[in-house]
């Protein structure tokens, strides 16, 4: 609950100061951070294993934490977040929040029951017929560039051309050596796995899609790549806080790795 008074803290004194997205990426921030309470947790994991009392514990403080951040975001978003305070069992009187209230632990009752839950914002899934109309759009569209590129005397431009880019777009990229601690499958994915890598001054989780090519126990210790400054993602319900390099030839995939021994986890690739 740390990061959720910090961001009410600081939501209240940016908004003084008129300074809203200050305000703003403090909450995401502490959104952020029970995400990562969810995943260390692991409330599927206490179900399985009957520790009730444990299980009740970490979702009566997910709760609370959902009933301050959906409060601090109802002047934005009012409608999506009076949805989610009353999912939370919130009275009719306490769907507009203040900040004395959003400053209390315990302002949602312990034994509250919660309603039916459902996706504030729901996957936009776009029709079979519009995916086959676009493909067909897109495949006139690189034909009549092909012709008009031979017309003029060009060849047409083949797929297997990298666009060139800038020097600039090169030093945006924050490249950096990392330390494998430990690796495991993410459940019910073929694919990914779930790296835990130190960064020399920090430790990360990384989800990559190296599954098929790598048993987990293999990667423990090794100094791989990363970029750094890549902006977490989710992938199957686990958070990613960067993406590991690996080169692919064909069907076959390796890692990027170093050996060098005077090489240490955090080194900047350049």
């Amino acid at each position: 609950l740390k990061a959720v008074d910090e961001a009410a803290t600081l939501m209240e004194e940016n908004l003084k100061a008129m300074r809203l997205n200050v305000g703003l990426e403090a909450v995401i921030n502490a959104v952020r951070a029970c995400n990562r309470y969810f995943e260390k947790t692991a409330p599927w994991q206490l179900a399985r294993e009957g520790k009730q009392e444990r299980l009740e514990q970490v979702l009566y403080y997910a709760a609370n934490a959902m009933r301050v951040i959906s409060g601090l975001l109802y002047p934005v978003m009012p409608r999506k977040m009076q949805q989610l305070r009353e999912t939370l069992g919130l009275s009719r009187d306490r769907i507009v929040p203040d900040m004395k209230e959003l400053r209390s632990h315990d302002g949602l009752p312990a034994g509250s029951r919660v309603g039916d839950v459902v996706a504030l914002f729901p996957r936009i899934e776009v029709p079979k017929e519009v995916k086959e109309v676009d493909q067909e759009q897109q495949t006139a569209s690189a034909a009549k560039a092909g012709k008009k590129a031979k017309k003029g005397g060009e060849a047409p431009k083949q797929d297997n051309v990298v666009d060139l880019i800038d020097i600039e777009d090169v030093t945006k990229l924050d490249l950096r050596t990392a330390k494998v601690l430990a690796a495991e499958r993410i459940e019910g994915s073929k694919k990914l796995l779930k790296l835990q890598v130190s960064l020399g001054s920090e430790e990360r989780q990384i989800v990559a899609g190296i599954a098929p090519w790598y048993e987990p126990e293999a990667l423990v210790g090794k100094i791989i790549v990363v970029v750094a400054n890549l902006k977490p993602a989710r992938l199957m319900g686990v958070e990613s806080q960067g993406m590991l390099l690996a080169a692919k030839t064909g069907k076959q995939l390796r890692v990027i790795t170093t050996d060098a021994e005077d090489v240490k986890p955090g080194a900047k690739i350049s």
